[in-house]
């Protein structure tokens, strides 16, 4: 799988876990891209929301969908999300600029 997988002083997951523990519900993962982030926080999430503008890495996620009932991706803009208001505890948005 290609993509960036550096984050040798483990901060990303540091982070994560200092201010989600525990983890909170449903999970928005705007900008999946390949599931980086998601793969991270994925245990310890009720559900999980992937969505990316890109059809091409949604793609591949979709591997990760296949495996965890849990995750659901769709195919969006991040200036648009398909989600209600208030309806996830946490939106991830990581690396996504």
């Amino acid at each position: 799988m290609r993509g960036v997988r550096s984050d040798p002083e483990r901060r990303e997951v540091r982070t994560l876990r200092r201010y989600l523990d525990p983890m909170p519900g449903r999970v928005v993962d705007v900008g999946i891209g390949d599931g980086r982030l998601t793969r991270r926080v994925f245990a310890r999430a009720s559900s999980i929301f992937g969505v990316d503008p890109l059809p091409v890495y949604l793609d591949r996620a979709k591997p990760l969908a296949h495996r965890w009932d849990r995750l659901q991706l769709v195919y969006a803009s991040g200036a648009a999300l398909p989600v209600r208001s208030r309806s996830a505890e946490v939106v991830l948005f990581s690396w996504s600029l």
